[in-house]
């Protein structure tokens, strides 16, 4: 009986075995191949803040985990002596047009109210041109440039070494590579995998990219108020008070969704 189970092996499901760890959890990590085979393997790690126009609730969530994202990695850099590629770089956005121009103005005066956390700020601002002569070419700048300094990069697979080396320092945590999950039933907390063993859980996160959605699919007969229960609170070995996760709709029923 382990408190969490997390069904994939990318960036999403290695995090999530990070924050289970940091709160006590007693976690099972599993990949059906290895660790980054899916879309978390690739090189574009750009870490690219919403437009701080129309303020939300979805884009503060981003904003915070954006900010504080610099100083996890940097913790975890400390730890494993590993480095990860971060660097908030920003980015430039050329403005071809005059009405992108007015846009951006909007948007830089947006920033300003709400790209702000303590005494950190950050801006969108407009420009005429950027710092680097000829670059980018002047027709595509030809009503100015944008400087984003909230953006930020990430090596996504040298990520994924430093989450996997810090998830191997922890006696709570255990990866299993190579096993495919074809069975999932919420409502009595247990997954069959395709070597025919299967593991006790207390709460499960899905963070299987695609893959989630063939799960979900699996979900559809469960009785949805067991489903939703289990989802919302977990059982056993006092995941109940220490563990919330989230939950996404599907069907008639409710079930814990990562990446997808």
């Amino acid at each position: 009986m382990v408190d969490l189970l997390i069904v994939g092996g990318g960036i999403m499901g290695l995090w999530a075995a990070v924050m289970a760890d940091r709160a006590g959890l007693n976690t099972v990590l599993v990949e059906r191949d290895r660790i980054g085979a899916g879309a978390s393997g690739g090189v574009l790690g750009a870490l690219m803040p919403y437009m701080p126009d129309r303020w939300d609730a979805k884009k503060q969530f981003q904003f915070d985990a954006l900010v504080s994202l610099e100083r996890e990695i940097a913790c975890l850099e400390a730890q494993t002596g590993m480095s990860t590629g971060y660097r908030r770089s920003g980015r430039l956005m050329p403005l071809p047009k005059p009405h992108l121009r007015t846009i951006a103005l909007r948007h830089e005066q947006d920033a300003l109210v709400n790209w702000r956390q303590g005494d950190r700020r950050f801006f969108w601002h407009v420009q005429d041109s950027p710092a680097a002569d000829g670059w980018p070419e002047n027709e595509a700048m030809a009503s100015g440039v944008v400087l984003d300094t909230l953006a930020a990069r990430v090596d996504p697979r040298l990520l994924l070494a430093l989450l996997t080396t810090a998830l191997g320092q922890s006696p709570r945590v255990r990866i299993e590579e190579g096993q495919s999950l074809v069975g999932l039933d919420p409502a009595t907390g247990k997954a069959r995998f395709s070597d025919g063993h299967s593991v006790s859980f207390g709460a499960c996160i899905l963070a299987a990219g695609v893959d989630t959605f063939l799960h979900l699919d699996g979900l559809q007969d469960k009785p949805a108020h067991e489903v939703q229960r289990r989802c919302r609170q977990g059982t056993g070995s006092g995941a109940e008070s220490r563990y919330r996760p989230s939950f996404a709709r599907h069907l008639h029923g409710w079930a814990l969704c990562g990446a997808a």
